[in-house]
């Protein structure tokens, strides 16, 4: 219902992992502190970019420490404008 209501818009963030995985959305931002629950990994595989501990390696995800927003930001507005590329909006 909540999707039906915000469809107009040109953009929505969406919170947890459950959403997430069932809503599919374009893009996927991961942030954790202090490590994550187990039920979070399919979301953290489908993650575009992950925000948190630089230990965590995934193959081909990159990762960004909290502190390094211009760093995240920047990475986060180049997939933005890229996904507004391929949809031509």
């Amino acid at each position: 219902m909540a999707i039906d209501r915000l469809s107009h818009l040109k953009g929505i963030i969406i919170e947890g992992n459950s959403a997430i995985e069932v809503l599919m959305p374009d893009i996927v931002i991961f942030v954790y502190k202090g490590g994550f629950k187990k039920s979070a990994e399919n979301t953290l595989k489908m993650a575009d970019v992950i925000i948190g501990d630089r230990g965590l390696k995934l193959k081909g995800k990159p990762v960004f420490s909290p502190e390094d927003e211009e760093g995240y930001i920047s990475f986060i507005i180049g997939l933005i404008d890229g996904y507004k590329d391929k949809r031509g909006a």
